[in-house]
């Protein structure tokens, strides 16, 4: 009992513990932010971010409002490079004990590991991030870890991973129906496949984006998913169905381009590479239609134009060299500082964990302590019972099996009796007849009687037989050997026990093995199972006897049940068909 009240006050201390984390209440505008933010209204979200200021003292809605402003700029591709903002995140919402901001803020933490190129890190984060989520069934936020997860992989080349990521991603979008989770989702299957050289699903999730993003009016989702149409007809040279998809937009240049290059149109072509490098602001995408501009001045026999290109491919791959080195400066001063800051934290938290660890080990032997005299004190009180159990089980077997013998010597008995007294009956009757001259009624009675005479002297040497066999089994050496060694493994019965065990036991019950035999083809070894099940032996006792497992003599008796009746049953149903015999 005491060991009951302690659990049960220690659930109401956690139950305590656990609702006061959850009273917690924010500001209905930073509610709305994240609701916003969660459903892709970015710019609304926005909106709300910039319209609150009341921060004040309270640190729940400080952490909030950091976690949101993290989150924004996590969700517009944009990462914070503050290592020590994500992580500050990370650290207070594990210790709150929520699942769902702490599963955020590690997703965040991941995706500013990922801007700063350390992708081993980042899928750390993205991999805790999911089993935060997991464990609490945050669907919603599994989908975006997902998304994460696919998007590192693509950084590192890993297709394959991708390709599961953002089939899960897809999935939990699907059961969520959400909207605006399958309009991120389909084009990433479609980006997907296409890394794959899956032409056929890639042309249709790039459909299926297409039709989202008209649907739900997210016009990037549906331009994007155009272009990608366009540039895998280009590669695989439909060209009728690449042109479909192709408008005539600033941004599609680089597509035009390509659809000319294809059909040996290279004015045309070099007319849209150039409009393409002349109107890009992205140095990397620069670099490559450097490359096709200089591949089409060639193919024209434009020397003058590929040198004036390849000046320029090289002054700005020169360029990109510099400002990559740059930032990896960067990114490795701020990796260095968080490291120390982090050095120091993990520092004061291991000495923390290690007096926690002991405390927790006191009470983890205490508890251990209690349960192991408890279920000492129950070992003892279940060993008790049993031992008494099997005292009354026994004793009641015994009485039994008493009672039945009885019977049948008392039916026997009175058969017996009642055939004397019928015998009398009939001899006076016979006298009278015989004084009065019907000798002829004389002579049946006397049939009759001389019958009954023999069927009395049967039944009692039938009695007279059965006594003698059954005091001969219970003298027996044999038998006393096997009840005294019951339950010592080191007996072993000899093939002459055996052979004078069948003799007794057929003796007693009226050749109980032919009667079996009569039923099915028994086994030698299930033969004995009989005998020994006849006798009163448990199957623990059967298997050192036999030197088989007890599963295995189980096992045989239902086996032999089935052979002799035909049908399934239990042990107990193998026993009563055993004593019936």
């Amino acid at each position: 009992m005491k060991v009951h009240r302690i659990c049960f006050a220690l659930l109401c201390v956690v139950l305590f513990l656990s609702a006061c984390n959850s009273g917690k209440e924010y500001p209905q505008l930073l509610v709305d932010a994240d609701s916003a933010m969660v459903h892709g209204r970015y710019d609304e979200a926005d909106s709300l971010l910039a319209r609150y200021h009341d921060v004040g003292d309270n640190e729940a809605t400080t952490m909030y409002w950091k976690l949101l402003v993290v989150g924004m700029r996590d969700k517009k591709g944009r990462p914070l490079d503050n290592l020590s903002l994500a992580d500050s995140l990370c650290f207070y919402y594990s210790r709150q004990h929520d699942n769902e901001k702490y599963g955020r803020s590690l997703l965040y933490l991941g995706g500013t590991y990922r801007y700063l190129k350390d992708y081993k890190k980042a899928l750390e984060q993205f991999m805790k991030a999911e089993e935060v989520a997991s464990s609490a069934r945050l669907f919603r936020l599994l989908s975006w870890i997902e998304l994460q997860k696919g998007d590192n992989y693509y950084d590192v080349l890993s297709f394959d991973e991708m390709v599961e990521c953002y089939r899960r991603e897809f999935e939990y979008a699907s059961l969520l129906r959400d909207s605006f989770q399958l309009c991120l989702a389909v084009p990433r299957m479609a980006m997907a496949y296409t890394h794959l050289d899956n032409v056929d699903s890639a042309v249709f999730y790039n459909k299926m984006a297409m039709q989202w993003g008209r649907t739900f009016h997210v016009k990037d989702v549906e331009q994007k998913a155009k272009n990608e149409l366009a540039d895998i007809f280009i590669q695989i040279e439909e060209l009728d169905s690449a042109k479909q998809y192709l408008e005539y937009q600033t941004d599609n240049a680089y597509y035009w381009g390509d659809y000319f290059r294809a059909q040996n149109k290279l004015d045309s072509a070099a007319y849209y590479y150039d409009l393409m490098f002349r109107t890009t602001k992205d140095a990397y995408v620069g670099v490559e239609v450097l490359r096709e501009l200089i591949d089409v001045s060639t193919s024209r026999h434009d020397d003058k134009a590929a040198l004036f290109y390849y000046s320029r491919f090289v002054t700005l791959q020169d360029s990109l060299m510099s400002l990559n080195y740059k930032n990896e400066l960067h990114r490795t001063e701020a990796r260095y500082n968080y490291e120390q800051m982090k050095e120091e934290r993990n520092l004061m938290a291991r000495r923390n964990t290690f007096l926690t660890w002991i405390g927790c080990a006191l009470l983890l032997l205490s508890l251990l302590s209690l349960l192991c005299f408890a279920a000492y004190r129950r070992y003892e009180r279940l060993q008790r019972e049993k031992k008494e159990a099997e005292l009354a089980a026994a004793l009641a077997e015994e009485r039994m099996l008493r009672q039945d013998a009885q019977r049948a010597s008392e039916l026997n008995e009175q058969q017996a009796a009642a055939n004397r007294e019928r015998i009398r009956s009939l001899e006076r009757q016979m006298v009278l007849l015989r004084r009065q001259g019907e000798e002829a009624d004389a002579q049946r009675l006397q049939v009759e009687s001389r019958q009954l005479q023999a069927e009395t002297q049967s039944l009692e040497a039938e009695r007279q037989r059965r006594t003698e066999a059954q005091e001969e089994l219970e003298r027996s050496p044999l038998l006393a050997r096997m009840r005294a060694n019951a339950g010592n493994d080191k007996f072993r019965m000899k093939e002459d026990d055996w052979e004078e065990l069948r003799r007794l036991v057929d003796a007693v019950d009226n050749n109980l093995t032919q009667r079996l035999l009569r039923l099915h083809p028994l086994r030698v070894e299930e033969l004995r199972v009989c005998y020994l099940t006849k006798l009163g032996f448990a199957p623990a006792d059967m298997a050192l006897l036999l030197s088989k497992s007890q599963a295995a003599v189980s096992m045989m008796r239902l086996r032999m049940y089935q052979k002799l009746s035909g049908r399934r049953g239990s042990a107990s149903d193998f026993e009563q068909l055993i004593a019936q015999l």
